[in-house]
C-alpha cells in the first residue's frame, strides 16, 4: 500500500525584525496594563479584597517558627530541596571539571549512530516486516 504526498510550499513568514520584536511585547503589556487600571480603578474596588490577608501572616509566621521542627519540612520538603541542591551542584562540578575545551569534545562525538539504526528496526520488526 503507498500513500500519496502531496508536497505543499511553504507558508510566508513576516519578517519580524529587533525593533518589531520589542516594540509589538511593550505596546501588548502597555495596553493590559491600560485595561487594568480602568477596569480595577484607583484605588482597587473593594470587592477585589477577599480578607485574606491576616490568614496569609499568620500561615507564613507559622512556616518561619516550624521549619525546623514540622515533620512535613524535616521528612518531605528538606530531603527534595537537598537532592535538588545536589543535583546542580554535581553537574555543575561535571561542567567545571570539563571545562570549555571538554565540553567542546563531548559535542563533536554526537550520537551513537548504529543504535538510532537498530531503534528505527524495532518497528519494523514488531510488525513482522523485518
Amino acid at each position: 500500500m503507498t500513500a500519496a504526498v502531496e508536497a505543499r510550499p511553504a507558508p510566508r513568514t513576516i519578517a519580524a525584525g529587533p525593533l518589531r520584536r520589542l516594540v509589538v511585547p511593550v505596546v501588548t503589556l502597555t495596553g493590559f496594563a491600560a485595561v487594568l487600571a480602568l477596569v480595577w480603578g484607583n484605588p482597587i474596588a473593594t470587592w477585589w479584597n477577599f480578607h485574606i490577608a491576616t490568614r496569609i501572616d499568620s500561615l507564613q509566621e507559622w512556616l518561619i517558627l516550624n521549619r525546623d521542627s514540622n515533620w512535613l519540612f524535616t521528612w518531605f520538603f528538606d530531603p527534595i530541596s537537598r537532592a535538588l541542591n545536589d543535583l546542580v551542584q554535581w553537574n555543575l562540578n561535571a561542567l567545571n571539571f570539563l571545562t570549555w575545551i571538554g565540553v567542546k569534545k563531548v559535542k563533536q562525538v554526537g550520537p551513537p549512530e548504529r543504535a538510532i539504526e537498530q531503534g528505527r528496526e524495532i518497528p519494523k520488526a514488531l510488525k513482522g516486516k523485518g
